[in-house]
């Protein structure tokens, strides 16, 4: 071996570390060396649980703190206080305020309804949900509810008897009674949208939206060719002629001939066209009513000849609208240039100005946006035109704006619509504060008048503009509209059954003097439909994350309209609902029913800590030792069962022992996964037993209303014999109802119990 004087590299200590290529193996935890033991020569130990789920698996995905925001959490103490994200975080701009950007809906395991939409809205007005098809429309249903006269008329027109299969008119009347009476709670609009992809002229005018994830349409197109599609279906929906009522005073304006549907009245104006031949001088005139304007922008070279155009002028140049095109000429048989003229006399402008800004282009948009001139915004938009057709001598007509649709472009391919509107004076909580409010689906916010008018840069497009004439807006005839249901309805048969044989009828129908009182208890439960399955997706880490939970529809309900109305009548009656998990009941047919008039058994049965809402099927086999939907959900029977669960509670409530009996409901559903045993099965028996209601001794007439398919004979005796009322409802009618054919079993009636209030308790429920 030669002779060497400097270290080897064998001898050198970078091989005992290892190197970045070829790393010692990892230090086994000193928790797992403590608690190895040895067989033979190989050490066993169990793996500590702090240490387990950490190898061997993918990165988990970051979600964003802000992403969504439950009640769950809420009850936990986990709460998150930021504002709404965007859902589309990549094309974000500083500038576009966070209550303009769209809001998705984020969803628990506990499904939509543990979404917190009070988070987003802490006004009295209330959002529409977006989750359903065709919710582009949200944004013109809020600006048209808030348009006083039309709301008036479609409310009205829910009273009557509209023998239309799909009658937009109606669910627009229906959704304004909903937000009427939601005072801030979110609500869906999910029958009006439903009726928009049924209607045959809706799909070749493009207004059904099949919007994938991540490709967004001209949602700026289809809200202002809906605007038109709408105006025109609800004219010819709501005309009952000749039985018109007159809205419009003759005083303020002459009455036409015959008196044309209400819609018309108020939107529609008559206009004179001239039409000249530029060959042979030709002219034809022609004279026709029309609902709606569409913006008609100068030219280039127009716009250099008038560089301070102002929306006044705007609008009136489009009323007189001067056109030319190409076209054969009758008379001299040659190709010419015709000009069109369209003139509207002063006396013939409408109460209700709708608009279509038909803003395609940037140059177009370029009128809308705020300019800067001398250090002060000076605004295109402003919430007062005063229009002057006719030229000097005439006293000018005064329009204010009530409602504006807009487009928000938050990215090349990421765009919404949202609805700015001044809240009329008689439904604002506080007239001093600001009356512009942004409804961007359930995100709703207070705004001030310049941001409300303003469009600071090219996010904000507009779409759809209503104003109301100052002179005449309040100054309109209601009295002709009918104004309340006949609550005879309740007295009709309703049933699917064109060919039906009266002979085969097995049920009643209430009487007159039968007729529900304020107060009067209806059970109720309702069976959907699943249009759409769940759409999920599964992390890297193995959890499960919805996307679109399926979309739910009653069988029947949305419809037979008029079951829908006897709903509605009861709801305005005073009817006390006791039913299991009513709150997805009533969102889903699309109506609002006051607190006070809701009796929720899976809120009464609930520890909000536990976060565990039991089933109607373990409740009814634990406490009422009765076995339901085994084969299919019956809503007669899980109606009855709903009403026997009240009593029960009741019952509870009065020996003091409620606490207790849930906690043992609690423990007995952990033990058996929440599962109600069936005949046959492993399961046994509840371990604490029940004394069922003494049965009444002679059972009380019944009336069945509606279902045809129900054999009474063999649902009364198994209702009476478990029926007795509690006390502060003792001697009342006690109705079922199923809203897929409106059944009811109810009692004589009595004197009105006191309001039902929220179990108190321990405070945990």
């Amino acid at each position: 071996m030669p002779h060497y004087s400097t270290p080897l590299l064998s001898g050198s200590a970078l091989l005992s570390i290892g190197s970045s290529y070829h790393p010692p193996p990892a230090k086994i935890p000193e928790q797992v060396l403590n608690s190895m033991r040895s067989i033979d020569f190989v050490g066993y130990a169990t793996l500590p649980k702090e240490l387990r789920g950490k190898r061997n698996l993918a990165p988990k995905e970051v979600i964003n703190k802000d992403e969504g925001r439950f009640r769950s959490k809420v009850s936990r103490g986990v709460t998150n206080d930021q504002p709404p994200s965007p859902s589309v975080d990549k094309f974000q701009r500083p500038e576009i305020p966070k209550y303009w950007r769209k809001t998705d809906i984020k969803y628990s395991k506990f499904g939509i309804e543990d979404f917190d939409f009070g988070f987003y809205n802490k006004t009295s007005y209330s959002g529409l949900e977006t989750h359903i098809m065709n919710s582009y429309t949200n944004a013109i249903v809020q600006a048209l509810f808030y348009t006083i006269p039309l709301r008036q008329h479609a409310k009205s027109h829910i009273t009557i008897a509209c023998q239309r299969e799909h009658c937009l008119l109606c669910e627009f009347g229906f959704v304004s009674r909903m937000l009427e009476d939601a005072k801030g709670t979110n609500c869906q609009t999910s029958n009006f949208c439903k009726i928009i992809g049924r209607m045959p002229q809706a799909l070749p005018l493009g207004l059904v939206d099949y919007t994938t994830e991540g490709n967004s349409p001209d949602y700026a197109t289809m809200i202002q060719q809906f605007n038109r599609f709408l105006l025109e279906e609800m004219a010819t929906e709501g005309d009952t002629s000749p039985s018109n009522p007159l809205v419009v005073s003759p005083s303020l304006r002459t009455a036409p001939e015959p008196i044309p549907s209400p819609v018309t009245q108020l939107f529609g104006f008559e206009s004179k066209e001239t039409i000249t031949c530029g060959h042979c001088g030709a002219k034809k005139e022609k004279e026709s009513t029309t609902r709606l304007i569409d913006l008609i922008y100068p030219r280039k070279d127009q716009i250099i000849a008038q560089p301070a155009l102002r929306f006044t002028d705007l609008l009136s140049s489009s009323l007189n609208r001067d056109t030319t095109y190409k076209a054969p000429c009758q008379v001299c048989k040659h190709i010419a240039t015709f000009r069109s003229r369209r003139g509207v006399p002063h006396s013939c402008l409408p109460v209700l100005l709708s608009i279509n800004a038909a803003v395609f282009n940037e140059d177009q948009h370029q009128f809308w946006l705020d300019s800067n001139r001398r250090g002060q915004t000076e605004r295109f938009l402003t919430s007062e035109v005063s229009l002057n057709l006719e030229g000097e001598g005439q006293w000018p007509v005064e329009y204010d704006l009530r409602a504006m649709v807009v487009e928000v472009r938050v990215g090349p391919k990421a765009a919404h619509l949202a609805a700015v509107v001044k809240i009329p004076t008689a439904e604002l909580d506080d007239p001093s504060a600001s009356p512009w409010f942004v409804f961007n689906d359930f995100v709703v916010e207070n705004i001030t008048e310049d941001e409300a008018l303003g469009f600071p840069s090219q996010w904000k497009v507009p779409c759809v503009l209503y104003f109301e004439r100052r002179d005449f807006v309040d100054e309109l005839d209601y009295s002709g509209f009918p104004k309340q249901l006949d609550p005879a309805i309740l007295l009709q048969l309703t049933t699917l059954s064109k060919n039906m044989n009266p002979t085969n009828l097995k049920h009643e129908v209430l009487r007159y003097e039968e007729l529900p009182k304020p107060g009067t208890v209806v059970a109720i439960d309702a069976e959907f439909v699943a249009l759409q399955q769940e759409e999920t997706e599964f992390r890297t880490d193995g959890t499960k994350k919805v996307l679109r939970p399926s979309q739910l529809t009653l069988a029947r309900v949305s419809v037979l309209r008029v079951v829908y109305k006897k709903l509605r009548l009861l709801v305005d009656l005073g009817c006390i609902f006791i039913g299991h998990g009513l709150s997805k009941d009533f969102r889903i047919i699309n109506l609002f029913v006051p607190p006070e008039q809701v009796i929720d058994t899976v809120d009464l049965y609930f520890i909000r800590e536990r976060q565990r809402r039991i089933s109607l099927r373990f409740l009814s086999w634990y406490l009422l030792k009765e076995t339901i939907q085994i084969d299919t959900h019956d809503s007669i029977e899980d109606a009855r069962a709903a009403l026997l669960l009240y009593q029960k509670y009741q019952q509870f409530e009065e020996e003091g022992q409620f606490d207790a009996i849930l906690e043992e409901i609690y423990r007995e559903g952990r033990k058996l996964n929440w599962k109600a045993p069936v005949e046959g099965g492993a399961t046994s028996t509840p371990s604490k037993s029940n004394t069922p209601y003494p049965a009444p001794s002679s059972p009380p007439r019944s009336g069945v209303m509606g279902n045809p398919m129900m054999n009474p004979s063999a649902f009364l005796p198994s209702l009476h014999p478990a029926f007795s009322p509690p006390p502060h409802l003792q001697g009342l009618p006690m109705n079922f109802m199923d809203p897929r054919m409106m059944f009811a079993a109810s009692w004589n009636s009595g004197g009105l119990p006191p309001q039902p209030q929220s179990p108190q308790g321990n405070g945990r429920r």
